[in-house]
């Protein structure tokens, strides 16, 4: 099988676009395309990217045989699986509350993982609730989220020790070696996370398992940008935080067989 045709299966097996996949990897769709096409071959900073994002087996990807992703030999045990799973953390508890990064220290944040030293220099933030006393809150760049979490919010996130706790419909913070972002998670599959904005206007993101470091459960918004609600409880805003249900496609074509 060609690398062309490698980069096809791929991006089928995550579930994406070609405009998807040309988003996550930094280039054109029309490059996605010649190359799908083979009238382009997978260049080497292309399947560099697609091993960072998704943990691509890149022997596999120029077409030698081995598994699609690096993480699985298709053989994984359940324990090797939960080695993977697992995301560990250093806590520091000589300082109280819990820190705020903002824009800037967000995108220095991945090259930063673990060193406390970095965590102490953050302004910190107290918040009486036992539930979030091991907590981390991020300011949120973009409109992807909106009209929930807007431009310069920031988000309160407890941290997620291990993988399999995750549920698809609720929103999550997740760290990588080379960005931080903020969406509802949609499924969960045994090498991949997808996730989805809720703005429409935005798309979905595919994270490998593998070159996830961190992850924090959005529990609560700090925001600066005051509702227009009108008669509108403020309450009415808590359940758009909770998890959310998806209608999964092989749900609804079942639901139209039922139908039929």
């Amino acid at each position: 099988m060609s690398d062309s045709q490698r980069l096809k299966e791929l991006r089928k097996n995550l579930n994406l676009s070609q405009g998807d996949l040309s988003k996550a990897l930094d280039v054109s769709q029309g490059y996605i395309s010649e190359v799908e096409r083979g009238v382009k071959g997978v260049s080497a900073s292309l399947a560099l990217k697609a091993f960072e994002i998704y943990g691509v087996n890149l022997n596999w990807l120029i077409g030698e045989k081995g598994p699609m992703y690096a993480s699985d030999d298709g053989n994984l045990s359940t324990e090797d699986r939960k080695k993977i799973y697992s995301i560990n953390r250093v806590e520091d508890s000589s300082v109280g509350g819990f820190p705020l990064l903002d824009l800037k220290a967000v995108k220095a944040y991945p090259g930063q993982l673990l060193n406390n030293s970095f965590l102490r220099e953050l302004p910190r933030f107290n918040f009486p609730l036992p539930e979030i006393a091991q907590a981390m809150a991020f300011q949120v760049e973009g409109h992807a989220m909106e009209d929930l979490i807007r431009h310069q919010d920031f988000v309160i996130g407890t941290h997620v020790s291990n993988l399999e706790h995750l549920e698809p419909g609720n929103i999550y913070v997740v760290v990588t070696h080379e960005q931080v972002i903020c969406k509802r998670l949609y499924e969960v599959k045994p090498t991949l996370l997808e996730f989805r904005s809720d703005h429409p206007d935005f798309g979905s993101k595919g994270i490998a398992v593998i070159s996830v470091k961190e992850v924090w459960w959005v529990k609560y918004i700090l925001s600066g940008n005051m509702r227009k609600v009108g008669n509108v409880q403020a309450e009415s805003f808590r359940p758009k935080l909770s998890k959310r249900e998806f209608e999964h496609p092989r749900v609804l074509g079942r639901r139209e067989e039922e139908k039929g």
